[in-house]
């Protein structure tokens, strides 16, 4: 066990304060993408959902990299691979023709939610080694 790594609970406080910064970064994306497009998406994407979408990717990645710390070699290499294929797969969302409510998804959905995503993916791999020891 990995003396260096904080307390399961400190861990899930980071990946809180690491989501929140994400939201915060993907709020500000989406209010300037929607002023420089005109594209009305609010309905869809708002600040709720954004930071929802945000925060709680981030826990679970505090989570699975203290239980990396715990129980593997190289746990930051191990993380930031698995984040990156998280991000690979999380662009099935935006890339779906539907949407999980059944809904078309408006114009300019994949331009605004795409970097999104990959924002998330990069400050996570980043961020959550550096705050979790």
């Amino acid at each position: 066990m990995n003396q260096s790594i904080k307390s399961f609970f400190q861990c899930v406080a980071s990946g809180i304060f690491v989501g929140l910064f994400i939201s915060v970064v993907n709020n500000v994306y989406a209010a300037v993408f929607i002023m420089a497009t005109g594209i009305p998406v609010r309905e869809l994407i708002n600040f709720k959902s954004v930071t929802v979408a945000s925060t709680v990717p981030a826990v679970l990645g505090a989570i699975i990299f203290w239980a990396l710390c715990n129980w593997v070699d190289q746990p930051e290499k191990r993380f930031r691979w698995l984040a990156a294929v998280g991000v690979v797969v999380s662009l099935a969302g935006p890339l779906s023709p539907i949407l999980p409510s059944g809904v078309l998804p408006p114009p300019g959905f994949v331009l605004l939610t795409i970097p999104m995503h990959i924002f998330a993916g990069i400050l996570c791999m980043v961020l959550i080694p550096r705050f979790v020891r």
